[in-house]
């Protein structure tokens, strides 16, 4: 989100509603997400991507640790 404040958000805030994201903006983000992660990110997993804590933790959980 081009100007958002993002160091004022909290990290279990939900950062769609604080930012005031529309749909369009969360797939741009989850899009974005997915490519810098190497991850796949289904859309059954969205509302779980909420906020900072847990875009991280859903990260982390599907990481490889070798």
């Amino acid at each position: 989100m081009p100007g958002a404040d993002l160091a004022a958000l909290s990290p279990d805030e939900n950062f769609r509603i604080s930012l005031e994201m529309d749909s369009l903006d969360f797939l741009n983000f989850i899009e974005a997400l997915s490519g810098r992660t190497g991850l796949p990110l289904p859309e059954t997993d969205y509302p779980s991507l909420n906020t900072l804590n847990a875009c991280a933790n859903y990260v982390a959980s599907r990481t490889p640790t070798d």
